[in-house]
Formats: structure tokens, sequence, C-alpha cells
């Protein structure tokens, strides 16, 4: 399945109501917009405050006061549109098509399969499937917001200060993804072995009488500690990665905090910076580097969902089917007797 597949496949669910999907988005960038427009607010009382003009300070409080009037309305009807009501949408199209394919499974894949595995492969993993694509929308449509007000904001003050943070968020979230796929391939095999210590779980559950009858509990058990085990080692190894991929984002934001500082010690001394820019800068920094953790945090979590969905697919997509389910004429009941024929 090549890479453009799996985003189409992953993105499927979303058909199940667009309208939602569209409300949702605006419900979002209402969220986003609001602690935006807040900065905002700040920076113009300051910089009215300190130039002594208390007139127009009344007109931005004003402002302010109808800007959330008319962001609490939104909000208010909106407040149903991505929860419960595209999610259980979602959450039926899925059960709809999977358990639909689930019938034309050979049986003997599925007793193979087992119980318990296949109950975490569809209850687990589709819901790990609709909180994906519930956090992309929320996430990105947050991305996109904050992203149009920053360069907004910069551009607006400096054009090299747009090109400088286009240029920092692309070589940060470069070095991410490049840090993420060598997680990611640890994240696929814990997903396997997660599998089978359900699997295993249920089985002793499932077979507790005959574990006992055979004196066979400390094999169990080990086994099952050895799952554990070997979960936690590809852990350790999915933990170094995660530590590099959030430090990266933290070390820079501290590097360019430290340079504005610096600038600003000398601005300062030679009073070319107001201070209404000094307090714009500051909250600039603060929206910035929540942004930035924000984007990693949703892009770890997406990529490490996304194994556990990909497994879905794969036992769904390698299963061998019923082929002669559809073939043949439907039984038809008709009161008296009948005989069977050609029974080989």
């Amino acid at each position: 399945m090549t890479l453009l597949h799996k985003i189409k496949r992953f993105f499927e669910p979303l058909k199940s109501n667009p309208f939602a999907v569209v409300l949702s988005v605006i419900k979002f960038s209402c969220w986003s917009s609001y602690s935006l427009f807040s900065v905002y607010i700040v920076r113009e009382i300051v910089r009215l405050y300190t130039s002594h003009n208390m007139v127009w300070i009344e007109g931005i409080l004003f402002q302010y006061i109808i800007f959330s009037i008319i962001y609490f309305v939104i909000t208010w009807f909106l407040r149903k549109s991505d929860w419960p009501i595209l999610y259980h949408d979602m959450d039926k199209w899925i059960y709809r098509h999977y358990l639909d394919r689930l019938m034309m499974i050979e049986s003997t894949y599925l007793e193979k399969l087992g119980t318990g595995r296949l109950i975490a492969i569809i209850a687990t993993w589709e819901k790990t499937w609709i909180d994906g694509l519930s956090g992309i929308i929320k996430e990105w449509t947050k991305i996109f917001i904050i992203t149009l007000f920053i360069l907004f904001l910069l551009f607006s003050k400096n054009f090299f200060y747009g090109l400088f943070f286009i240029w920092v968020f692309i070589v940060l979230q470069v070095l991410v993804v490049y840090l993420d796929t060598q997680a990611h391939r640890y994240r696929k095999m814990r997903t396997e072995r997660k599998s089978d210590f359900m699997r295993q779980l249920v089985r002793i559950i499932m077979s507790r009488n005959e574990i006992i009858q055979s004196d066979n509990i400390d094999n169990n058990i080990g086994s099952t500690i050895e799952l554990i085990e070997w979960i936690r080692d590809t852990n350790n190894q999915i933990n170094g990665v995660l530590y590099a991929i959030f430090n990266v984002v933290r070390i820079t934001v501290t590097l360019m905090k430290i340079i504005f500082l610096i600038f600003l010690i000398f601005a300062g001394k030679d009073g070319i910076l107001p201070i209404a820019d000094v307090a714009w800068f500051l909250a600039l920094f603060i929206i910035f580097e929540a942004f930035l953790i924000d984007s990693v945090e949703f892009y770890k979590n997406l990529t490490k969902d996304f194994s556990d969905i990909e497994k879905l697919w794969e036992v769904f997509d390698n299963a061998p089917q019923n082929l002669r389910y559809n073939h043949g004429k439907n039984f038809v009941f008709r009161e008296g007797n009948f005989e069977l024929k050609d029974i080989t």
C-alpha cells in the first residue's frame, strides 16, 4: 500500500458527515482565534497606555467585549459538531464497513487469529482511528490559524522576521519527521507484541481450568511477563527518540529567547524598542513555543497510533474470503415437504 493510498484510506471515515467536518473546523478556528485575539488586545492596551492615549483604550475594551460575545455564541451553537455528532458518525461508518467485511472472512482464519486478538483489533484500534481523525481536525485547524496569525504579525513588522519564522518552522518539522521515522519501526514491533499480549491474556482467562489441571500456571505467567518485558525494552528505544524530538524544539526556542533578550538589552539602552513591542515579542514567543510543542506532540501521537490503524487494515486485507458466499440461489421457505438433491 503506497503512502498516498494510506492517507486516502485514513481520511475515508470523514465522508460520513462532511458538513459536521466543516462545522468542526469553524469551531476549532474560534478556539484558536480567542487566545490570539487576547494577545492583540494586550499589545494594543500597552501601546495606548504608554502613549497616554486613554480614550482609545475604551474602544479596545469594546472590541474585546464584542469579540467575546460573538465567540461564545458561535461555539455554543457548534458545541456538538465534533463530539458527539461527527465522532459517532465516523464510528458507524467504520463498523458498517468492517463488520460487513468480517462476515466474509473464512472461519478458520478467524479461529487462528483468536477471539481476544480480534476484539482488540476491531474495538481498540477502531477507537484509535477515530481519535486520530478527531485530533487531526482540531490540531490542523489550530496550527493553520496560529501560523497565519504569527506570519501576519511578523510580516507586518518586518519581512525578514516572517522569513525567519518560516525557515525555523520548516527545519524543525524536517528534523521531527526524520527522528520520528526512527521510532516508527519500533512502534510497529510494539503493536505486534501488544496484540500477542492481549491474546495471551484472553487465552489464560478462557483456559483457566485447563491451565490449573495441567499444572502449567508458572509457564503461562512467565510468557506473559516476557511479553511485558519485551514491550518495555521497545518503549526504551522509543523514549530515547522522543526525548530528542521534544528537546530539539525546546533548545531551538531557548536559543531564540536568549538572542531576543540580548537584543532587548542593547535596544533598551538605545531606546529604539518601544515597551509595546517588547510585550508583543514576549507574547509571541510564548505562542510560538506552545505552537511548536503542540504540533510536535500531535505529530508524535498520530504516528504512534498509525501503526495500530495499519494493523487493522492488514488483518482485513490479508484475510482469506468466503469466495462462493454470493453464488447460487437464495433459500426460499415454502410450506410442505422438500428434499435435497445433488449432495456430494
